[in-house]
């Protein structure tokens, strides 16, 4: 990062503080413009604009009294992407569907920043959350993997707990 107009995107969350604060501080000692964009705080607080015509596309974004444009970014730290927080006036039938179009307008906006180098890899991220993936590929590549289930049936777990003796470990 040479110049002050290095326009870093850095994506996460607004509970996110500790480790998006240091690679921002670190990012402008190098000279970049680092612009932290909390997605749970889209769209009622950070306001995006997309505008297309026949030989181009370009993206705005405006959070707080910081505006960035696409064509500016040169390249995403991508930490943390959350749900959109849509509020407590929004009538809940309209709820998911508000949410689901959110993410909609975000994944067009990371897919116009797709020529800018991303840390890390959006797909290899998803790849990388979903953990029975994780489990089916290590299986595949010979790793040994402890004994598994996953799932939202009571009874289930009981079985499993006597399978493996109460040694076994919960998440949500």
């Amino acid at each position: 990062m040479s110049s002050s107009r290095d326009l870093i995107l850095l994506i996460t969350h607004s509970g996110d503080f500790f480790t998006i604060d240091r690679v921002a501080e670190a990012l402008s000692k190098k000279g970049a413009r680092p612009f932290r964009f909390d997605t749970d705080k889209f769209p009622l607080d950070v306001q995006l604009r997309a505008q297309f015509d026949q030989s181009q596309s370009s993206y705005r974004l405006k959070y707080g009294p910081e505006v960035i444009s696409s064509e500016d970014v040169k390249a995403v730290w991508m930490r943390r992407i959350w749900e959109p927080n849509l509020g407590e006036n929004l009538d809940p039938q309209f709820q998911e569907s508000c949410i689901r179009e959110s993410l909609a307008t975000l994944s067009g906006l990371w897919d116009s920043l797709r020529g800018v180098r991303w840390i890390d890899d959006l797909a290899k991220a998803g790849a990388a959350n979903n953990k029975q993936r994780q489990l089916r590929v290590a299986s595949e590549v010979g790793l040994v993997i402890p004994k598994t289930l996953i799932t939202n049936d009571p009874e289930a777990v009981k079985e499993f707990f006597q399978q493996v003796k109460g040694k076994m470990v919960t998440k949500l």
